[in-house]
This record gives C-alpha cells, structure tokens and sequence, in this order.
C-alpha cells in the first residue's frame, strides 16, 4: 500500500475505524497538519482527508460500515489512521455522533488559531469562492447580532441552513470554549491535544514531534521542502486595524475562559 498516496475505497470489504481526528478549527492549518503527519510511516490515511461523515448527515446515513470502508483494510502493529475534517468542532451533530460510534480511546486532535485571523480567513476564503459579496464589516455585525441569541440556537440556525443560503458563522466559530466543552463532556480530557495554529505555522517540525508524541509514535523529522503550507490565503488587503481591535476586545472574555478551561496561554491579545 502506498501511504502516502489515496486508497481506493472498498466496496466488498470492511475497513477500519479511525485512531485519531483531526477536528478543527476550519482555517486552522488540519491541512497542512493533516498533508505532513501522513509522511509519517506508521501512519495510513483513508480514502481522502475530510470525510465529513459525523459532520453532514446525508453521509451519515450512509452508515458506519460506509465510514469503514474509506479506511485500510487491516492495521498491523502500531500502524495508525486517522481523517481531519475541521468542521467536526464547531458542528453540534457531530461529538454525540462520535461518542456513539468510536472509542473513548479515539484520539483528537484540535488546532486553535487567533479567532480574529480566523474569522477574517475564512471570510478570505468565502469571498474567493463566490459566496460572500459583504464587506468584512458588514459579515461580522450581522454575525455579532445573531450571538444575542444563546450560542446553540445561532448554530443550530447556521446548521439548517441550505447551502444558497448560508449564514457564515464568522464569529461564532472562534468562541472555542463552547464547543471543546461540548467534546469533553464526551471523551475523556486528557485523549485530546490542543495545538496552537501558530506554532504549526511557525515551528511545524515541533508541532508534527509533539503530535507523534500523541499518539504514541516515534518522531518524523521531515525536510524544510515537505513543510508546503497547504490551502494558504492571500488577501487583496488587509484588515482594518479598527475593525481588528474591536474583535480583539470583543474575543478577550471568551479567550480567557478558553485559557483557563485548558490551563493553556494563547497570547491573542494583539
């Protein structure tokens, strides 16, 4: 098998339940993450990265065997798989779909990146594609006035939404705490690792050693060539500094909840 590359899916036989996720946080880096961890030798990746099986229900019932089927066949000993759809986070289907099928052993891995640079990415992104004609400003004030509603409800709106007509939760996604607390009220805290976005940017050997630590393999050092950003935006301009320090301020409270619900140091304060 060459695991390095795609396997085909297997339409006779019944393949493998994952070890790991990657579930977030969308304009994160899991591709990247995602592109260098599969290099390592002892780990096979399924039929493609995002599977988007617990997130989008009309592959969800497809099945679990389905889900199977887009992993290898059989693992010999301490070979691992895993898939990363980042969207697995912020969806409020997905931990209980989890939970049901896969084992409080399932390892998660989590990226988290400043929310400001994220909102203003993702929006990058949208604008890119063709989905958002809205002016920064105008996207993040009607996103803001949706959060008046408890944070549930605003997602569950966003989630009902057909894809013509989606609201793109901007700010919504980067208010992390409330939805690690939704995963860990399910799995056990200690099988998820939280990565900050910004070291896998600027220290990515670092960050690939910390998460083979993880998941109890031994480390890959890969060349400077193989650390290729994947999926990196480029902006026609960028953020108004304004508009930066009012979600800097309007992100404070929540980041700090954030830090202290996982005893960890974010520094997105600028």
């Amino acid at each position: 098998m060459n695991i390095k590359g795609k396997n085909k899916i297997r339409n006779n036989s019944s393949g493998v339940l994952p070890d790991f996720l990657i579930i977030g946080t969308q304009k994160g880096g899991s591709t990247s993450l995602y592109n260098y961890l599969i290099k390592h030798p002892d780990i096979l990746p399924p039929s493609k990265k995002e599977l988007h099986f617990f997130n989008k229900t009309e592959h969800y019932r497809k099945g679990i065997d389905w889900y199977k089927k887009q992993f290898p066949l059989s693992k010999s000993l301490n070979k691992m798989t895993g898939e990363a759809t980042p969207n697995y986070l912020f969806n409020t289907l997905t931990p209980k779909r989890v939970a049901h099928h896969l084992p409080q052993t399932t390892k998660f891995i989590v990226l988290l990146r400043n929310p400001v640079d994220r909102a203003y990415s993702n929006y990058q992104m949208k604008v890119k594609k063709g989905h958002d004609h809205r002016s920064f400003e105008e996207a993040i004030i009607q996103d803001e006035s949706r959060l008046k509603s408890e944070f549930q409800q605003v997602i569950r709106k966003y989630q009902n939404k057909k894809p013509n007509h989606l609201i793109y939760p901007y700010i919504t996604r980067g208010i992390y705490v409330e939805q690690l607390k939704t995963w860990m009220d399910l799995f056990p805290k200690h099988q998820f690792l939280i990565v900050k976005s910004e070291e896998l940017f600027n220290e990515p050997q670092k960050v690939v050693n910390q998460v083979a630590r993880f998941l109890g393999l031994s480390e890959n050092k890969l060349s400077m060539k193989m650390f290729k950003k994947f999926n990196k935006g480029k902006y026609s301009k960028k953020m108004d500094q304004k508009t930066r320090n009012i979600l800097l301020d309007y992100y404070r409270p929540y980041n700090r909840c954030l830090e202290e619900y996982l005893d960890m140091t974010f520094n997105w304060d600028h």
